[in-house]
């Protein structure tokens, strides 16, 4: 399904968008699906990982302290970059780039994670061409729209369709946002108090459906193919 634009939106939106985020934030809506990244790479035993988007750093410092594989990450957006530089201490493991750029991708690595990106880009298929054959690929793609979404995905199925062409997926795993990222009961009550009037939102945050009714990702993953290209 298409996003609210027609059209990928340049670097200085995102740059806008992570100059709005405080070096202070510790927990984000994402600390659920980029948990079980971090799991995956375990499972994997990945040994290097390369980060096709890595925001402001927040997966970033999750893989270095809970796993601790070598690790780089790119970003387009230079205020993104600076963010996870100075949010995981390790300023050098990161570097502007751009993800249909071959030259993002010197270097070597066994996996890629490639997380709030795809439906982000007009050409998701060709970043993903330029992948090493054979790494193991760590993927997420929303079932909502977004500012700056070009695409969303409603099912399972449709995510196979777009990019099995590309990756040997294994498994599409939902994972639905965190009813209370903050955890605060506080949060949980207001929340519940301002969706009353919306009997799905309000159902949702209740935990009935709260995947297709707040919203959530489909995280894929599985080896990078030999080239082959998929539609949508």
């Amino acid at each position: 399904m298409r996003g609210r634009t027609d059209r990928q939106l340049g670097a200085d939106f995102y740059d806008r968008m992570h100059s709005e985020i405080a070096p202070s934030v510790t927990r984000t809506r994402y600390d659920g699906l980029f948990r079980k990244i971090v799991e995956n790479i375990r499972g994997r035993g990945s040994r290097s990982v390369l980060e096709v988007g890595c925001g402001s750093g927040f997966l970033a410092k999750m893989i270095l302290q809970e796993y601790g594989c070598a690790y780089r990450g790119f970003d387009f957006s230079a205020e993104a970059v600076r963010n996870a530089g100075s949010r995981t201490g390790r300023p050098d493991l990161f570097f502007v780039g751009d993800a249909l750029d071959s030259r993002s991708y010197a270097g070597d690595y066994d996996t890629i994670v490639c997380t709030e990106v795809l439906e982000h880009v007009d050409l998701d298929l060709e970043v993903i061409q330029r992948w090493r054959d054979g790494s193991w690929c760590i993927c997420s793609v929303p079932n909502f729209d977004y500012a700056g979404h070009v695409r969303f995905f409603n099912r399972n199925e449709e995510v196979m369709a777009r990019y099995r062409g590309a990756i040997d997926i294994e498994e599409v795993v939902k994972i639905p946002r965190p009813i209370v990222p903050d955890r605060r009961i506080s949060t949980y009550l207001r929340n519940l108090r301002w969706s009353r009037n919306n009997p799905s939102e309000f159902l949702g945050f209740l935990g009935i459906q709260t995947f297709s009714r707040l919203g959530g990702w489909f995280l894929f993953f599985g080896a990078k193919g030999n080239g082959g290209k998929s539609g949508w």
